[in-house]
C-alpha cells in the first residue's frame, strides 16, 4: 500500500510502449456507480477469471459502497452498432488507403465484415478497438468457435485483418508503437489460428452442428444432436447437462446468417457462409426457420472488457432474433 498521491503518480507514468493511462477525479457518486457496475458484470459473467480473494471481500466492498452517495447514472457504452452502420464502416474501409486494394474481393470484404461484427458484438471498445489481445481473441478463439468457411478463406484472414487493424488505428489515432504491436499480433497468431479453425475440439456447439449437416427443419434430429453433444460434454466434465431450452434464430445484417443454440453451460452462435444479400432474401430465411427457433433479446452475459479470458468466454452472447 502507498499514499493515493504516490499510486496516482505511478499509474500516470507512461509505459515503455508509450501508452499512458487516462486518470481523472471522480466524485463519490460516480465512483459508487462504477463499482456497482463492475460487480454486476462480475455476477453475470460465467466462471469469471478473478482471484480467490474476491468473494471473501465482497461483503466489505458492498458495505463501503453503501457509505457513498447514490444517484449517478453511468452513460450507456454498449450502444448497438446497427447493420447500416456496419455496412457504412465496411464501405469506408474499402475506400480507404488501407483497404482499397480489397475492393471487388468478396472474401476480403467478408473478413473485414467479420472483424466489424466481432468488434460490434463482442468487443467492449467497438469495431475500431484493436490491441494484441483483441487480435488474439478474434483469431484464435472467435473465428475457430463460430465461423464455418473453407481453409483457403482462413489463410487470407491475416493479410486482410492486418490492413483492418491499420485502418482502425488511424481512425482512432492510436500511437505508432502500440499500433505496430497490434499489427504484429496478426502475423504472430496466424499459425495458431489455422490450427484452431481446423480442430473440431476448438469449434463451438453451433459450428459443430453445422458440420454435422443436419436438417434444421427436423426438430427431432436437432434435439438428438443436442442430447448427444450435451452427453459428451457431461461425460468429459463430470457435470450434468441442463434441461433443454429454446432454440434461437438470428439474421443480423446482409452479410451473414446466424444460429444460436443452447448447449451445456453456455449459448453459442454461428456465422456461416450462407449470405442472404437482400431484405427479401433475409425475410425468406426467417420465414423458413422452424417455429422452435424463438426470438431472444437478452443482454450479453459477458460485459467485461476483452482479455485472454474475460473477453473470450465461450459462446455467451444472446443476440436478437428474426425481425
Amino acid at each position: 500500500a502507498a499514499p493515493v498521491s504516490e499510486v496516482r503518480r505511478l499509474f500516470g507514468q507512461r509505459a515503455p510502449n508509450q501508452v499512458g493511462l487516462a486518470i481523472r477525479d471522480l466524485d463519490f457518486a460516480e465512483a459508487r456507480a462504477r463499482v456497482d457496475a463492475a460487480l454486476y458484470a462480475l455476477d453475470h459473467t460465467w466462471d469469471p477469471p478473478v482471484s480467490e480473494d474476491v468473494r471473501p471481500m465482497r461483503a466489505l466492498i458492498e458495505a463501503r459502497m453503501r457509505l457513498l452517495p447514490e444517484g449517478f447514472e453511468l452513460p450507456d457504452d454498449d450502444r448497438e452498432v446497427t447493420p447500416h452502420e456496419r455496412d457504412a464502416l465496411l464501405a469506408d474501409f474499402l475506400a480507404s488507403p488501407e483497404g482499397r486494394r480489397w475492393r471487388g474481393d468478396e472474401d476480403a470484404a467478408d473478413v473485414a465484415g467479420l472483424a466489424i461484427d466481432f468488434g460490434a458484438d463482442h468487443n467492449h471498445g467497438g469495431p475500431l478497438r484493436w490491441s494484441p489481445v483483441v487480435v488474439e481473441v478474434f483469431m484464435t478463439s472467435w473465428l475457430a468457435r463460430k465461423v464455418t468457411r473453407e481453409a483457403g478463406f482462413f489463410e487470407r484472414v491475416p493479410e486482410v485483418l492486418g490492413d483492418w487493424v491499420k485502418y482502425a488505428g488511424r481512425r482512432q489515432a492510436v500511437p505508432a508503437v502500440p499500433l505496430r504491436e497490434a499489427g504484429g499480433a496478426v502475423e504472430h497468431y496466424r499459425d495458431e489460428m489455422l490450427d484452431a479453425v481446423g480442430d473440431p475440439a476448438a469449434w463451438g456447439p453451433a459450428k459443430t452442428l453445422a458440420a454435422a449437416a443436419l436438417d434444421l427443419t427436423d426438430r427431432e434430429d436437432v434435439e438428438r444432436f443436442i442430447a448427444r453433444y450435451n452427453d459428451g460434454l457431461a461425460a468429459s466434465s463430470g457435470r450434468h447437462p441442463p434441461a433443454r431450452r429454446e432454440l434461437v434464430c438470428e439474421n443480423s445484417g446482409p452479410r451473414r446468417r446466424s444460429l444460436v443454440l443452447p448447449f451445456f453451460e453456455a449459448r453459442a452462435w454461428l456465422t456461416t457462409s450462407s449470405s442472404p444479400t437482400s431484405a427479401r432474401a433475409r425475410e425468406e430465411t426467417c420465414k423458413a426457420t422452424p417455429s422452435t427457433f424463438l426470438e431472444s433479446g437478452r443482454q450479453d452475459l459477458n460485459l467485461r472488457p476483452p482479455g485472454p479470458q474475460p473477453g473470450a468466454l465461450p459462446d455467451c452472447a444472446t443476440p436478437r432474433g428474426c425481425k
